[in-house]
């Protein structure tokens, strides 16, 4: 059987000097080859933006908490972009190693095959037994590993998802790794919350799954 030729994904999001110099690369060679790689699902112009918003996020990582923020929250941005971009030179390429290299990436025949994520859990189970406690469960789910619960307090945001992280628009709790039952204390008596999950394996994080509104005694 003939060997898989497929892009190397070779930065993380904990060595993010790594993954600004991916970048750089990929829309120096990209651009010089835009017979192969004329429409990239991630234009040229959005992961140069992307990788100077990560270098100047980097140069000020040390100048207070959001600071810091946006240094973790760019890093997170250029790792999905960047994944995008491998998945479009994958099926562009459809194992022609020398076209990989055209984009910029590298290639390797060491292919791993991951399960596919996990789908949509139901809706969340709730009680409030008292004094400010959210107690949570829900129905296991096949191939799930953990579960993600999002519990919004107040507005109601849009849940984001990304290849390995969750956050919303507006103000939440997210629990992240957590079992079929979690329990979540020192909420607000009298507030109202809603609360929906996500399932995660090593593929990714499912859509999410419908939201539930619970009073909080």
């Amino acid at each position: 059987m003939a060997k898989i030729i497929a892009v190397l994904i070779s930065w993380a999001l904990n060595k993010q000097l790594g993954m600004i110099t991916l970048a750089t690369n990929i829309v120096t060679v990209m651009g010089k080859n835009i017979a192969t790689y004329a429409l990239p699902d991630v234009p040229l112009t959005v992961l140069t933006i992307a990788a100077k918003r990560l270098q100047d996020a980097y140069n000020a990582r040390k100048n207070g908490k959001d600071a810091k923020l946006e240094y973790k929250n760019a890093a997170i941005a250029l790792d999905a972009l960047l994944h995008t971009q491998a998945s479009y030179v994958n099926y562009t390429a459809k194992g022609d190693e020398a076209k990989i290299l055209l984009s910029g990436f590298e290639a390797t025949s060491t292919v791993k095959v991951k399960k596919p994520k996990t789908g949509a859990p139901k809706a969340v189970g709730t009680n409030t037994p008292g004094g400010g406690i959210l107690e949570l469960s829900i129905e296991k789910v096949k191939n799930a590993t953990s579960y993600i619960y999002v519990i919004f307090l107040g507005v109601v945001g849009e849940v984001i998802v990304g290849n390995n992280y969750v956050r919303t628009t507006t103000d939440s709790i997210i629990v992240t790794k957590g079992g079929v039952r979690e329990t979540v204390s020192f909420l607000t008596i009298g507030s109202t919350v809603t609360v929906l999950a996500l399932t995660q394996n090593a593929s990714g994080i499912s859509p999410a799954g419908p939201s539930r509104t619970k009073l909080i005694n």
